[in-house]
């Protein structure tokens, strides 16, 4: 049996082993076609679109730039912190914690806090006043990088971030 189509013959999505037009009879049966890797989930990113800083990196990102009683002032309790996936911080300790590492590494993370199968890596934006004033970053799905490309990502977003920074006036610390 030839598992070529004949001329007019196509595959269906919804066949696994005959193409082409059954009430005139042509067509062929085999194999069906390798199957397609499903979609991405869609990013909750967008025009209007409003997430709670503690959990996005590009928030973290500019909150551990802020000065440390702002984010107090933001984050005073537990009731101030919204849940998306189970995942990030949950109260003003651990929120500190998170801030810490972003401060410690110069870029911050998230792994599936705002949509599971999601990582980010962020930095902050600073202006003329060394104040944050936007986040830089990178969203991709997760498990998608090897380790030397995730390095190399977080080496350039650093990079971009102080570039755009200086462009914009800071001359402090810009990670």
């Amino acid at each position: 049996m030839s598992t070529a189509p004949p001329a007019g013959g196509i595959w269906w999505p919804w066949q696994t082993a005959w193409a082409g037009c059954p009430p005139c009879g042509s067509g062929w049966a085999g194999a069906p076609p390798p199957p397609r890797p499903a979609p991405p989930p869609p990013l909750v990113s967008g025009v209007g679109v409003r997430l709670p800083s503690h959990l996005t990196a590009t928030g973290r990102a500019i909150l551990s730039a802020l000065p440390r009683n702002q984010v107090r002032a933001l984050y005073p309790n537990r009731q101030a912190f919204t849940d998306r996936t189970g995942i990030g911080p949950k109260s003003p300790k651990e929120l500190e914690a998170t801030l810490a590492e972003t401060q410690r590494t110069g870029f911050a993370e998230e792994h599936g806090d705002v949509t599971p199968g999601f990582d980010s890596y962020a930095v902050a934006v600073r202006d003329y006043n060394d104040f944050p004033i936007a986040g830089l970053a990178l969203t991709f799905v997760s498990g998608s990088l090897r380790p030397e490309q995730e390095r190399s990502l977080k080496t350039k977003l650093r990079l971009a971030g102080t570039e755009l920074s200086r462009r914009l006036g800071a001359v402090g610390s810009l990670t």
